[in-house]
C-alpha cells in the first residue's frame, strides 16, 4: 500500500494532478510511512503465526502436492 501512495504522488506530479500536493503531504508523511511499515510487518508475522500452526494439515499438503 505504501508503493500505491507513492504511485500516486509521482504520477499525480508527472501528469499535473490537481490536488497532489495536499495528497503527498499526507502519504509521504514520516508518520504514516512507518505506521505503514509496522502495520505491514505485524500483518507479516501474524501470518506465519498462522502457517506454523496450521502447515502440517491434510489440507495445506493437498494445497502443496506434497
Amino acid at each position: 500500500m505504501l508503493y500505491a501512495g507513492w504511485s500516486i504522488v509521482l504520477l499525480g506530479r508527472l501528469f499535473g494532478m490537481p490536488g497532489v500536493d495536499q495528497a503527498s503531504k499526507l502519504l509521504l508523511s514520516p508518520v504514516l510511512v512507518f505506521t505503514g511499515l509496522a502495520v505491514g510487518s505485524l500483518g507479516s508475522y501474524i501470518g506465519y503465526l498462522i502457517y506454523q500452526k496450521i502447515k502440517n494439515t491434510s489440507t495445506i499438503r493437498r494445497i502443496q502436492g506434497v
